[in-house]
């Protein structure tokens, strides 16, 4: 935990976001898919799924968004498009929000597979 921040929610090491053909395989595998992994992060904050996907910039909606695109760019078969549309942002939004998603899950040890036990 760094200084000054508030406790780790996600507490387990980060493996990258990108790059992970096993990742992708086991989460396919799992049935894990992109409104699964919305509902995993909103229950992270805790807030509602719909405060997720809706308007609004809050501090802890932009992050689950962000880590959101973070996690579900590197899926088999979805697109930076498939993943705005999905949270109601732009695609330029969207991809940026996956660079920053990245950087937040590796500050925060933030890691998908874990999250689900996921073992690859």
């Amino acid at each position: 935990m760094h200084a000054g921040k508030s406790p780790n929610r996600c507490s387990r090491r980060l493996a990258p976001c990108y790059g992970e053909g096993e990742r992708k395989t086991a989460l396919a595998a799992q049935g894990i898919d992109l409104q699964g992994v919305i509902d995993l992060a909103a229950h992270l904050v805790p807030m509602p799924r719909e405060q997720i996907v809706g308007s609004g910039k809050s501090a802890d909606q932009v992050k689950l968004r962000c880590l959101i695109c973070c996690w579900e760019t590197t899926q088999p078969g979805l697109t930076t498009t498939g993943v705005a549309n999905a949270l109601r942002i732009s695609v330029p939004t969207a991809s940026v929000a996956a660079k920053k998603g990245e950087q937040i899950a590796l500050e925060e040890g933030c890691s998908l597979m874990d999250l689900l036990n996921i073992k690859t």
